[in-house]
């Protein structure tokens, strides 16, 4: 699951990572990994992708969209690597 607020190059994103349990939905315990992909309009790979630790089922990142970076629809994809759980957003960036 994600959350994002904020849409202007510049200024930063908030993107908030939940990987549930799948039966009772809460935070799953210990350290996980999950594939963090955001990409540009054009559907290149942004500095921000790569691979991530999550404690206990949470994880805050900021991604700050340089001036110069295209505006557009953005897309942000998670996978929890262990469960191949995944979810998407995609951001309007002016």
């Amino acid at each position: 699951q994600l959350r994002s607020t904020g849409h202007r190059r510049g200024e930063p994103i908030a993107l908030s990572i939940l990987i549930p349990e799948e039966e009772s939905g809460e935070p799953v315990p210990g350290v996980q990994v999950a594939k963090v992909e955001i990409l540009d309009p054009k559907g290149k790979a942004t500095d921000y992708s790569g691979y991530y630790g999550i404690l206990d089922g949470r994880r805050d990142l900021t991604l700050i969209p340089a001036i110069n970076e295209p505006g557009g629809t953005w897309t942000c994809k998670v996978i929890h690597t262990a469960s191949s759980q995944s979810a998407s957003l995609e951001i309007n960036i002016e």
